[in-house]
């Protein structure tokens, strides 16, 4: 992407914020005010390293999308050039879903850092979870159900669409051969995004 469509998308995004954070207060816009707020610019290559800083904080990043989950569209996974370093992109309170049509392409996320920590705790409710979903859906059609589609299961999930129960094994057994107790999973919650175009197509 150009230097100047960036900046151009960066100003636009940084007034957004800044509307919507002052939008309770009445009187003028400080522009000075506004443009002295700058918003990081992740890469996914250096995205383990660098999102750390800014949890909770808003970030921008750009990648080409992977994977559109299609159970509800809900996430979406980014790559660069490195297709096994992926970054999980979560919907927003303003987006409702991410449209399959969207892999393959190019697209600018703006939105901030999220951390889900997972711990033994988060294990056992998972499988409470688990439990209770296939108890419903056994009186229902008889069948039990072992998947990662429910709330805590949908959290966890980094892309792999894996068995649930298999996955919180694999979680468990991380997280025992972790120092800290727990595993650090972060990603980006959207507030808006944008399709790259691509310039050689246009005339």
């Amino acid at each position: 992407m150009e230097v100047k469509m960036i900046k151009r998308l960066l100003a636009m995004f940084v007034i957004s914020v800044f509307l919507v954070s002052c939008g309770s207060n009445s009187g003028p816009v400080n522009e000075e005010k506004v443009a002295e707020v700058e918003i990081p610019v992740l890469s996914i290559a250096n995205f383990e390293d660098e999102a750390g800083n800014y949890i909770g904080e808003n970030v921008i990043i750009e990648g080409t999308v992977v994977h559109v989950c299609q159970h509800g569209g809900k996430r979406m996974f980014l790559i660069d050039e490195d297709p096994d370093v992926r970054i999980k992109i979560t919907v927003g309170n303003d987006i409702p879903s991410f449209e399959v049509e969207l892999e393959g392409s190019e697209v600018v996320v703006y939105g901030f850092i999220d951390e889900l920590r997972i711990d033994e705790d988060y294990l056992v409710q998972w499988e409470a979870e688990l439990a209770e979903e296939s108890e419903m859906t056994e009186e229902e059609d008889g069948e039990g159900h072992q998947g990662q589609h429910n709330g805590m299961g949908e959290q966890a999930d980094q892309g792999e669409h894996v068995e649930a129960l298999e996955m919180i094994k694999e979680y468990r057994d991380q997280i025992a051969a972790s120092e800290k107790g727990y595993l650090s999973f972060l990603s980006i919650v959207c507030n808006e995004f944008e399709e790259k175009l691509d310039e050689t197509n246009i005339q």
